[in-house]
């Protein structure tokens, strides 16, 4: 959510409209499988291709950082099936 807001996009996002569906999609990504997560996320770059910068950072921050950057890989991040884990008990 940092970069959205350094980015410039929090107004965007707080209208509701279709940046904010766009960014809600982006980071909904760890609630797929591993497996879907990077289809999943080619699907969203054409997307935001068509809307260019500065969505087209934050996607671009994402992919050098969560898809594919050498520390985190999606099955690191992923948190499709996993319990739910709260210190809020």
């Amino acid at each position: 959510m940092r970069k959205v807001v350094n980015e410039g996009l929090a107004t965007a996002y707080a209208a509701k409209g279709d940046k904010f569906l766009f960014l809600r999609k982006l980071m909904s990504l760890p609630y797929l499988p591993s497996e879907h997560i990077t289809p999943a996320f080619e699907q969203m770059m054409l997307q935001a291709e068509e809307v260019g910068s500065p969505l087209l950072n934050v996607v671009n921050y994402v992919e050098r950082t969560w898809i594919r950057g050498s520390m985190w890989k999606p099955e690191n991040w992923s948190v499709y099936r996993q319990t739910v884990r709260t210190n809020n008990d």
